[in-house]
Formats: C-alpha cells, structure tokens, sequence
C-alpha cells in the first residue's frame, strides 16, 4: 500500500511538472510578442497566416464527412427512439457542446498537432533553432507563437464549421432520408440549442487549441540531437494532446455543472 501510494505521489509530481513546463510555453510566447519590434510582428502575423491555412482550410474536407456523418447517424438513431425531444437534447448536449469541440480537437491533432511537433523537432536537429539563436531572431516569438496563434483561431473556426455542417447533415437525413418536415426539425433546434451552447463549443475549441499547440510545440523543442527523436515525441505528443483534451472536457463539464446547473 505504502509503495501504492509513493507511486501516486510520483505521478502527481511529474504531472504537475509536466502542466508547468506546458504552461509556460504561452506565457514565454506571448511575453516575447510585447517585445517584438513592429517590422518583426508582421513577419510572424506573415507565418501565423500561412498556418491558418494549412490548420484550418486544410481540414476542411475531414472535418466536413465526419461532420456530416455524425449529424446523420444521430438523427437517424433519435429517429428510431420515436420521440422528438431526445433529438434536441442531442443536438444542443451531445453535438454542439461535447462531440464538436472535442472530435475537431482529433482531426485538429492529427493533422496540426503533428505538423507542428515533427517541424519543431527537425529544426532541433538540424540546429536551425541555434541558428535562429544566432542571428538574433526570437524563436518562441517568431517560431512558437504563430503557429499557436494558428492553431487556436483554426480550431475555433472548424469547431463552429463542425457543428453547421453536423446540422446539415441533420437536415438531409430528415428531409430526403426519413420524410421530416424540415420546419420541424428547425423548430426543434431552434427550441433546444441556446447562445450558451454556442458560446460554450467556441471556449472549448479556444481551450483546446491552446492546449494542443502549447503540448506539440513543447514536444517538439524537447528533441535533442538525434532524428529518432522526431517520431517519438510526436507519438507523445498526439496521445498527451488527446489526453489532455478529454480531461479539459471532462472538467469544464464539471465547472458548468457547479457553477451553471
């Protein structure tokens, strides 16, 4: 029992040591942007752009099919129940403020997440970051928090993208699938879903944008000198990234259930 609990001690330890050398990599960012000079700025808005881009246009198509298909499968599974308030309990519970956040956070990661920790981790051996040490160039500021910032808008947008579309594949189902009147899929929605479900997805996304850019970025800077090191702290960083996400879920659920039940 005694080892039992050193061992839990331990871990809580080296988690907590983990939170904090995750959190520091926003503060450190952003500290760094302050003292950018104004011709610099807009270098990184340059870089951050192009990430936008890449984080978020370049999701789209996936985000749009699983979107779509989860939409449809839910109404299809409500439809069966033959009741039609579990659909709006669904669509404002399940869909816009649980699943849309949290899956566009797994696409979000294994495309950006990814990206972000392999690029990261190549610059580290190939000593591009001490190369960008020694011209004087910030890394966290020029390299780091563009693609924070990118990842962060990104997965807001395609969170709110998510739940549209999740909608309209709702919509195509009752229409041309079950025979639904539209109108009353809309009434339905529009009875169910609230501003505090929508302001609650675009937290989340904003939430778990920054905790999968600060995780990958962090990863990514630990690779020392060796290429076998690239893969290995990308394996981490997407199952850290998905980790850390769900227990943020799970614990906004439970903030949101003290503080606004």
């Amino acid at each position: 029992m005694n080892q039992l609990f050193a061992w839990v001690g331990r871990q809580m330890i080296a988690g907590g040591i983990y939170v904090r050398d995750i959190a520091t990599i926003p503060y450190f960012s952003f500290r760094e942007l302050l003292v950018t000079p104004a011709s610099q700025r807009r270098v990184v808005l340059r870089v951050m752009s192009q990430q936008i881009i890449f984080a978020g246009v370049g999701a789209l198509p996936m985000i749009t099919i699983v979107a779509l298909l989860l939409g449809s499968v839910m109404l299809i599974h409500v439809h069966t129940i033959g009741s039609k308030n579990p659909l709006g309990t669904m669509m404002a519970m399940v869909l816009i403020r649980e699943l849309g956040p949290l899956l566009t956070a797994f696409v979000v990661i294994g495309r950006s997440g990814v990206a972000i920790c392999t690029e990261l981790g190549n610059l580290r051996v190939g000593n591009q970051i001490k190369a960008l040490h020694t011209m004087g160039i910030r890394v966290l500021g020029f390299v780091v928090l563009p693609r924070m910032l990118a990842v962060v808008v990104a997965m807001i947008c395609l969170t709110i993208y998510f739940d549209l579309i999740a909608v309209m594949g709702g919509f195509t189902v009752a229409k041309f699938v079950l025979g639904e009147s539209i109108f009353v899929f809309l009434y339905i929605l529009e009875q169910s879903v609230s501003l505090t479900d929508v302001l609650i997805t675009v937290i989340k996304g904003g939430i778990f944008g920054f905790a999968v850019a600060a995780i990958c970025c962090h990863h990514g800077l630990l690779v020392k000198h060796s290429a076998p090191e690239v893969p290995q702290a990308t394996t981490q960083a997407i199952l850290s990234s998905v980790i850390v996400c769900v227990l943020l879920d799970l614990l906004l659920i439970v903030i949101l259930r003290v503080f606004f039940a």
